[in-house]
C-alpha cells in the first residue's frame, strides 16, 4: 500500500499545478524513489510522460511495484517481521497437504493403496471373530466388540440386578470407548489412508492383546473374578483401537468389529440391483473372515485353551509387520527414484 500511495503521489506532483512541482519527498521509501521525487517536474509535462516517470520510480524500486507480476503457484516470502522479500518466492502447497521434507517425503504423505488396505481388514475381521468367542465363553459373557449385544445383556442385568454381570458390562462397554478415544487422538489431524501413525494405533492394540494372551496363561486359563475384568476391558480396549484403525484406513463405511452394517447393505443391494454385487465383495470377504475368526478361536478353545486369546494377537500383529513393511518399501522406492 505504500509503494501505490508513493506512486499517486508522484502522479499528482506531475499534473499541471501539482503540489511542491516534484519537489516534495516523503520519509520513507528507497533512496532511489526519493531521487525520483525530488527530480523537477515541468507543469506543462504531459501525462504520458507522468506516467513514464511514475513508472521509472516504482521500478527503480527495491520492493517493486504493486503491479508486480507473479508466477502461477509462487508468492513472494516473507521475512520473520512480515514484510515481503523482493525476488524471492517460495512454492505454496494445496491446502490441506503438509510441506514435504528430506528424500521421498514425509513419512505421512504414504498411504497404502486400497487393494491392500481391504485384504489387511480382512485379517483384522478374522482376527475380532476370533477374540468375541474367547470373550464371550470366557470372560462373563459379554462381547470385546459387538456393543449393541453387550448394552443388550448389561440392561437386563440391571434387572435382575445381578452385580456381577453389571459390572462385567460397564467394564467391556467402558473399555471400548476408551479405546475408540485413545485411537483417535493421534489420528484426529491424519488424512484417511492407512499411515504410519495409523500402524501406531495397531501397534496399541496388538500390545493390548499380547497382555491378555499373557494374563491368561499367567492365570492358568482359570482367572479369578477381578482378573477377568481386567482382561476383558484389555479385549474391549483393542477392539475400540481396531474401529478407529478401520475407520480411518480410507476404506469408506467398512468395519471389521460390527458387521451389521455390512450385511445390511449387502443384502439390499443385492435386492435393488443385482449388478452391484461384485462391488460388495470387500464385505462379503469380511463377513467371511469375521466368521472363519470365530471358527479358529472356537476349535482353539476346545483343543488348546491357553492358547485361544493368543491367535487374535498373532492375526493382528501379523498385520501390522505387512503394513509396516509395505511403508517401507514405498520409502525406500521413492528415495531410489529421487537418487536417479
Amino acid at each position: 500500500m505504500r509503494q501505490l500511495a508513493g506512486c499517486r503521489a508522484t502522479a499528482r506532483a506531475s499534473r499541471p499545478g501539482g503540489l511542491g512541482a516534484g519537489r516534495r519527498t516523503r520519509r520513507r521509501g528507497s533512496g532511489a524513489r526519493r531521487a525520483a521525487y525530488r527530480t523537477p517536474v515541468n507543469p506543462t509535462t504531459s501525462m504520458a510522460a507522468a506516467a513514464e516517470a511514475v513508472a521509472a520510480a516504482c521500478g527503480a524500486s527495491s520492493t517493486g511495484c504493486w503491479h508486480e507480476r507473479r508466477e502461477p503457484g509462487k508468492t513472494r516470502s516473507r521475512s520473520p517481521g512480515g514484510h515481503l522479500r523482493g525476488g524471492q518466492t517460495r512454492a505454496v502447497n494445496p491446502p490441506g497437504r503438509p510441506d514435504k521434507a528430506g528424500e521421498g517425503g514425509q513419512a505421512e504423505d504414504r498411504v497404502l493403496p486400497k487393494r491392500v488396505v481391504v485384504r489387511l481388514l480382512v485379517v483384522l475381521a478374522a482376527a475380532s471373530g476370533c477374540l468375541d468367542v474367547y470373550c464371550l465363553t470366557r470372560l462373563g459373557g459379554f462381547f470385546a466388540s459387538v456393543i449393541t449385544g453387550n448394552v443388550v445383556v448389561f440392561g437386563r442385568s440391571i434387572v435382575v440386578t445381578d452385580t456381577r454381570m453389571v459390572a462385567a458390562g460397564a467394564v467391556a462397554v467402558g473399555g471400548y470407548a476408551l479405546g475408540v478415544a485413545g485411537g483417535t487422538l493421534p489420528l484426529r489431524r491424519v488424512g484417511p489412508g492407512w499411515r504410519r501413525r495409523t500402524g501406531w494405533v495397531l501397534a496399541a492394540e496388538a500390545l493390548l492383546l499380547v497382555g491378555v494372551a499373557a494374563g491368561w496363561l499367567w492365570t492358568g486359563a482359570s482367572p479369578e473374578y477381578a482378573s477377568r475384568l481386567a482382561l476383558l476391558g484389555a479385549a474391549a480396549a483393542a477392539s475400540g483401537l481396531q474401529s478407529v484403525v478401520t475407520i480411518s484406513s480410507g476404506a469408506r463405511g467398512v468395519s471389521t468389529t460390527y458387521l451389521t452394517g455390512s450385511l445390511t447393505n449387502l443384502v439390499r443391494d443385492a435386492v435393488l440391483d443385482p449388478h452391484r454385487l461384485p462391488a460388495g465383495a470387500s464385505g462379503v470377504s469380511r463377513l467371511l473372515g469375521l466368521l472363519g475368526g470365530a471358527l479358529v478361536g472356537a476349535v482353539t478353545l476346545q483343543v488348546a485353551p491357553r492358547w485361544a486369546p493368543a491367535v487374535a494377537a498373532v492375526l493382528v500383529v501379523a498385520v501390522f509387520l505387512v503394513a509396516a513393511g509395505l511403508l517401507g518399501q514405498g520409502a525406500s522406492i521413492l528415495n531410489r527414484r529421487d537418487a536417479a
